[in-house]
């Protein structure tokens, strides 16, 4: 596992995240677990790979993501606060 810096030979190193969280996990591949992260480390990259290892995920999206279904960003559909849960298997 490798410590996270922010930075690698002084170059910002791209998709951070996803390395962060493989690494982190690697251990407890197709055992079922579940992983839950924050929006800094999450993409639905991320949770495909997750998936496809056996692993659950629970985790936080910033609305800025474009990978996000307009419905989930469309607040004129649903009462003011109320969250939206979606579940793939």
């Amino acid at each position: 596992m490798q410590v996270y810096t922010g930075k690698s030979d002084g170059v910002r190193e791209k998709k951070q995240g996803l390395r962060v969280v493989k690494g982190m996990v690697c251990h407890v591949y197709g055992i079922r677990r579940g992983v839950a992260a924050d929006n800094f480390f999450t993409n639905c990259e991320l949770a495909n790979f997750l998936l496809t290892q056996n692993m659950r995920v629970v985790d936080i999206l910033r609305k800025n993501k474009p990978e996000i279904p307009a419905l989930y960003l469309s607040g004129k559909q649903r009462d003011g606060h109320s969250p939206i849960f979606d579940f793939y298997q």
